[in-house]
């Protein structure tokens, strides 16, 4: 969105930092402040202080001007996680922009396990004619089913 964020945007505090490389923003800063704003987000590169040679994420052609207009925005409740946003000089990729990083501390939580309960078979049951007939119905079925498949394999 090539957005420069100025000093002057007081409207989204809580969205942005004070740590802007530019004194003022330009038109397409409202489009990202509008999408930071619609979906929760905060903008990464505005909050941590640094020197203006790391905010920067773009070397004009001339060499001489520095823009801050790369930004990495992150859903506000995550904001806890972050731990620094800065550009990097020397990234080797053939153009003038500069390789934005962000730091994150990421707490991981175990997912509970949840425990299998095992059923006791009542045996006493097994004392009922009824039942015992029925059981052992069962097996012999479940028996002949893989004998059945172990005939059909072979």
């Amino acid at each position: 969105m090539n957005a420069k964020v100025g000093k002057e945007v007081n409207a989204f505090q809580g969205f942005i930092g004070h740590q802007n490389l530019h004194q003022e923003s330009n038109d397409n800063w409202i489009r990202r402040a509008t999408f930071a704003l619609q979906n929760s987000m905060v903008i990464g590169g505005t909050i941590f202080p640094h020197k203006d040679s790391h905010k920067g994420t773009l070397i004009s052609p001339d060499t001489n001007t520095i823009n801050q207009i790369d930004h990495i925005m992150i859903k506000k409740k995550f904001r806890t996680a972050l731990f620094d946003t800065r550009a990097f000089r020397g990234a080797d990729c053939d153009s003038g922009h500069m390789l934005v990083v962000e730091k994150l501390r990421v707490k991981l939580k175990s997912k509970r396990s949840t425990t299998i309960k095992t059923i006791k078979p009542n045996i006493e049951k097994l004392e009922e004619t009824d039942v015992r007939n029925a059981y052992a119905i069962n097996v012999q079925n479940r028996f002949g089913l893989l004998e059945e498949e172990e005939i059909k394999s072979d």
